[in-house]
């Protein structure tokens, strides 16, 4: 199953650890960590989460 794993560097409630832990349940997984956008990176950061939902899906469906 193909997973996109989008992570903030500045999350306080999630750990990088807890990135390591996604990437290794979804072996097929494309990881995105922004810089800064605490833990609601889709409210911090919202052209940078669409800009990596749009590419990694048209990576998944081109396949």
């Amino acid at each position: 199953m193909a997973a996109l794993l989008i992570f903030s560097d500045a999350a306080s409630i999630v750990k990088m650890g807890w990135l390591q832990r996604m990437e290794q349940l979804f072996p097929e997984h494309r990881s995105i960590v922004l810089h800064g956008s605490h833990h609601f990176p889709q409210e911090y950061d919202p052209a940078s989460v669409v800009t990596a939902i749009r590419s990694w899906l048209d990576e998944t469906i081109a396949r």
